[in-house]
């Protein structure tokens, strides 16, 4: 029977671990612009997890959703964040997280309710189609 709970345990911890992402960062202006954060030449990265995050629930088929990455290496985004004035200039004050996928904006937390400060796409969900989106700045 333990031997069962660690292979079980086991299981749990690799398979959560093989879902682990990487992403890079970007640092932002208020007015939108941004540069890729490097550090030595280096295009800067982390390594976490991409989430959902639902910011209204008007029903589970209609709401509103914005991603963040979680990162789960030691880096955290205030760090991030200092980086990107370091390195950047005193106007690079977000820290983004970059996705292959589009050009949206996301940003980086610990939690659905805990996000960095930055712009935030915002996709609106129906029951049947994602609607339409928009940007949204700062915290939540």
């Amino acid at each position: 029977m333990l031997k069962k709970l660690f292979f079980i345990m086991g299981s749990i911890f690799v398979a959560n671990n093989i879902y682990a992402d990487s992403t890079y960062v970007y640092c932002v202006t208020k007015d939108k612009q941004w540069n890729w954060l490097k550090e030595n030449g280096n295009y800067v990265s982390v390594n976490g997890e991409w989430r959902p995050s639902r910011i209204n629930k008007k029903t589970e088929l209609n709401s509103i959703i914005i991603y963040y990455f979680k990162i789960i290496d030691d880096t955290k985004s205030e760090e991030l964040q200092r980086q990107c004035i370091k390195n950047l200039g005193a106007s690079y004050i977000y820290a983004q997280a970059a996705n292959n996928y589009a050009n949206y904006w996301y940003v980086f937390g610990v939690d659905g309710k805990n996000l960095s400060n930055g712009f935030k796409t915002q996709f609106h969900f129906s029951s049947t189609y994602m609607d339409n989106f928009r940007i949204e700045e700062g915290s939540r």
